[in-house]
């Protein structure tokens, strides 16, 4: 940890399918432009959260202030680092490699948020956000069934963002701090469906 560009692919589908698809497509993409069909610049996205977003892990502990809830079960302290990106700065890195197409094709990029949250960071920027304070409870993983909807266990996943920060000039263009605040507010102004 982090995981640099370099890392090994996951390519057992038995392990985890989804991750083994990503690897066969990254490796299709890039020997097409070994090829010379096109020029690709490849970037490995962590979780994306902002405005419009397809899977909104921030609202299911939004949803919980809104019901009023005084504690949430944190498995395992809530110290796992998890990468996260916000959307603005995900468009801001493709922006940069399509401004240097000569540094950027032929490469792949980690692309996340310059600070990783811990789960207990996290939860706490939603929460101040929402000007809102409670207990967090922390529960082994293996024992906090509620929380699976918001939360993974202590296991960390961070990327090793230096050479998109190196090669490209990288810097998030929206601190974590206001890219939580605004997804937030967001969220609040756009409430997803029930169910």
């Amino acid at each position: 940890m982090p995981l640099s560009e370099d890392a090994a692919l996951q390519m057992d589908p038995d392990i985890d399918k989804f991750s083994y698809l990503i690897s066969i497509s990254e490796k299709v993409v890039m020997e097409a432009h070994q090829e010379g069909c096109y020029s690709a610049t490849y970037f490995r996205y962590p979780f994306v959260y902002g405005p419009r977003g397809l899977a909104p892990m921030e609202w299911s502990i939004m949803r919980r202030i809104l019901d009023g809830r005084r504690a949430l079960i944190v498995p395992d302290g809530g110290l796992g680092l998890r990468a996260r990106g916000y959307a603005q700065n995900m468009a801001h890195a493709v922006l940069l490699a399509i401004d240097q197409p000569e540094k950027s094709a032929g490469k792949c990029y980690n692309v996340a948020d310059e600070r990783c949250l811990s789960h207990r960071e996290w939860i706490t920027l939603i929460a101040q956000a929402m000007k809102w304070e409670w207990e967090l409870v922390s529960i082994p993983y293996r024992l906090a069934r509620p929380s699976r909807a918001y939360a993974r266990g202590a296991q960390h996943y961070m990327l090793d963002i230096t050479r998109i920060k190196e090669e490209l000039g990288y810097r998030d263009a929206v601190p974590v701090e206001e890219a939580v605040r605004r997804t937030v507010e967001w969220w609040q102004e756009h409430r997803p469906e029930p169910g």
